[in-house]
């Protein structure tokens, strides 16, 4: 698969819909956004959340630039190579005398380095050149303080929140992502057989987390979150593992992922120590089935509020009492990319979506169980990304 391939693609993704929301100029500011319209992956920014980096398309001359701060110059040059750079802040570099490379280009943008980001944007979205039109600002990152300020330095234009519009350019992947999503799944997937194989009596979730990310790494990819909870910690939802350790009758929710080419996995798995508690494989039983039933009615067409509906009523014939505020999510860059498995929301599934289904359950005081698999929509049903069996692990140690 050619990386120039993907490239159009998600050009012709993003002019689409700047032409539906009548956009001259597009302004991407969170970090996804920002890779899916140059490509680069900025790591200070997800390192610091409130670092401003930008990138900023005339949708006439289809050529992105970016706004980033002086301190990224060289990791963006190396990504990226020859590229409209504006580079703003007081990070200093020294350098060699007589560079040559990276070192020469990375110099000269610091000697055109702006003082701050506000005046590296306004460079930017003049160099434009339009005397009007509208700008679709990504609100995701861009402070209020940055819209107000830009609505008065550009009266002319009129600016409109754009963060949508990424969403639904984003929303049907390219067959390059889709095996990125894949390796990510598949990564995810042998890390957790990894864990599964060394658990011990007195293993903690720390220890579990630790050898996850451990063969994550073995297996090229970059751990991204690993919620390993045992017992009673198993209906806390997105927490911090703990020195909890198992014993021999023990009950573990894994709910976790990895990145791969910056694209991210989102699998749960259930393992049962020694005998299953009836309890636990009653209420696995018929979360699994919900799950069943939801992928079994995903086709192009399907509402994602109609996936959420099978889910759930699937589910409330063994568990009455289930509710859920989704059932799943769309997942690329992202690891909640658009659409939402969702009561009310009326997006059809579209061929090469990439969505998560997951039917979890919590009970506080007592624990969790949870089931979540990958799934690329196709013509006419899905194809599983994720591969193991979803059934309850059940083990000896």
């Amino acid at each position: 698969m050619s990386s120039v391939a993907l490239k159009k693609y998600k050009l012709g993704r993003i002019k689409r819909y700047a032409e539906q929301y009548g956009v001259d100029i597009l302004i991407a500011s969170l970090h996804e956004n920002i890779t899916y319209m140059t490509d680069f992956i900025c790591v200070g920014g997800t390192m610091l959340h409130r670092t401003q980096t930008y990138s900023v398309m005339d949708m006439r001359s289809e050529t992105p630039s970016l706004v980033i701060g002086y301190g990224e110059a060289a990791a963006a040059y190396e990504s990226l190579g020859d590229f409209r750079y504006y580079c703003y802040g007081a990070f200093q570099y020294d350098c060699v005398k007589n560079p040559d490379g990276l070192a020469r280009a990375v110099q000269n943008l610091g000697q055109a380095c702006f003082e701050n980001v506000e005046m590296a944007l306004i460079q930017a979205i003049e160099d434009c050149g339009l005397s009007k039109g509208r700008i679709g600002l990504d609100e995701s990152i861009a402070t209020i303080q940055l819209w107000n300020y830009l609505r008065q330095k550009f009266p002319q234009y009129e600016f409109i929140p754009a963060a949508s519009l990424f969403s639904e350019a984003r929303k049907i992947k390219h067959p390059e992502e889709i095996s990125y999503l894949e390796c990510a799944a598949e990564i995810a997937e042998r890390s957790i057989d990894a864990v599964v194989r060394d658990m011990h009596v007195g293993m903690t979730e720390k220890q579990m987390e630790a050898r996850f990310n451990q063969e994550v790494y073995a297996l090229g990819g970059r751990p991204f979150f690993c919620v390993a909870t045992i017992d009673i910690r198993t209906a806390n939802v997105d927490t911090v593992n703990t020195d909890l350790g198992l014993t021999e009758e023990s009950h573990v929710r894994f709910d976790l992922g990895c990145d791969y080419m910056g694209y991210k996995s989102d699998i749960a798995r259930t393992v049962a120590i020694g005998k299953a508690a009836d309890r636990i494989k009653d209420m696995y039983r018929w979360i699994q089935e919900g799950e069943i039933e939801a992928i079994s009615s995903m086709r192009p067409g399907v509402t994602c509020e109609e996936i959420f509906d099978s889910a759930v009523r699937t589910v409330r014939k063994g568990i009455t009492d289930y509710r859920r505020h989704h059932c799943g999510h769309g997942i690329g860059l992202e690891i909640y990319d658009s659409p939402p498995v969702a009561p009310n929301v009326k997006d059809k599934l579209e061929e090469n979506m990439v969505l998560c289904i997951e039917t979890p359950y919590y009970i506080l005081g007592w624990g969790g169980v949870q089931v979540e698999d990958t799934l690329q929509v196709t013509g006419n049903g899905t194809y599983r990304l994720t591969k193991t069996s979803g059934n309850l692990i059940e083990i000896q140690l």
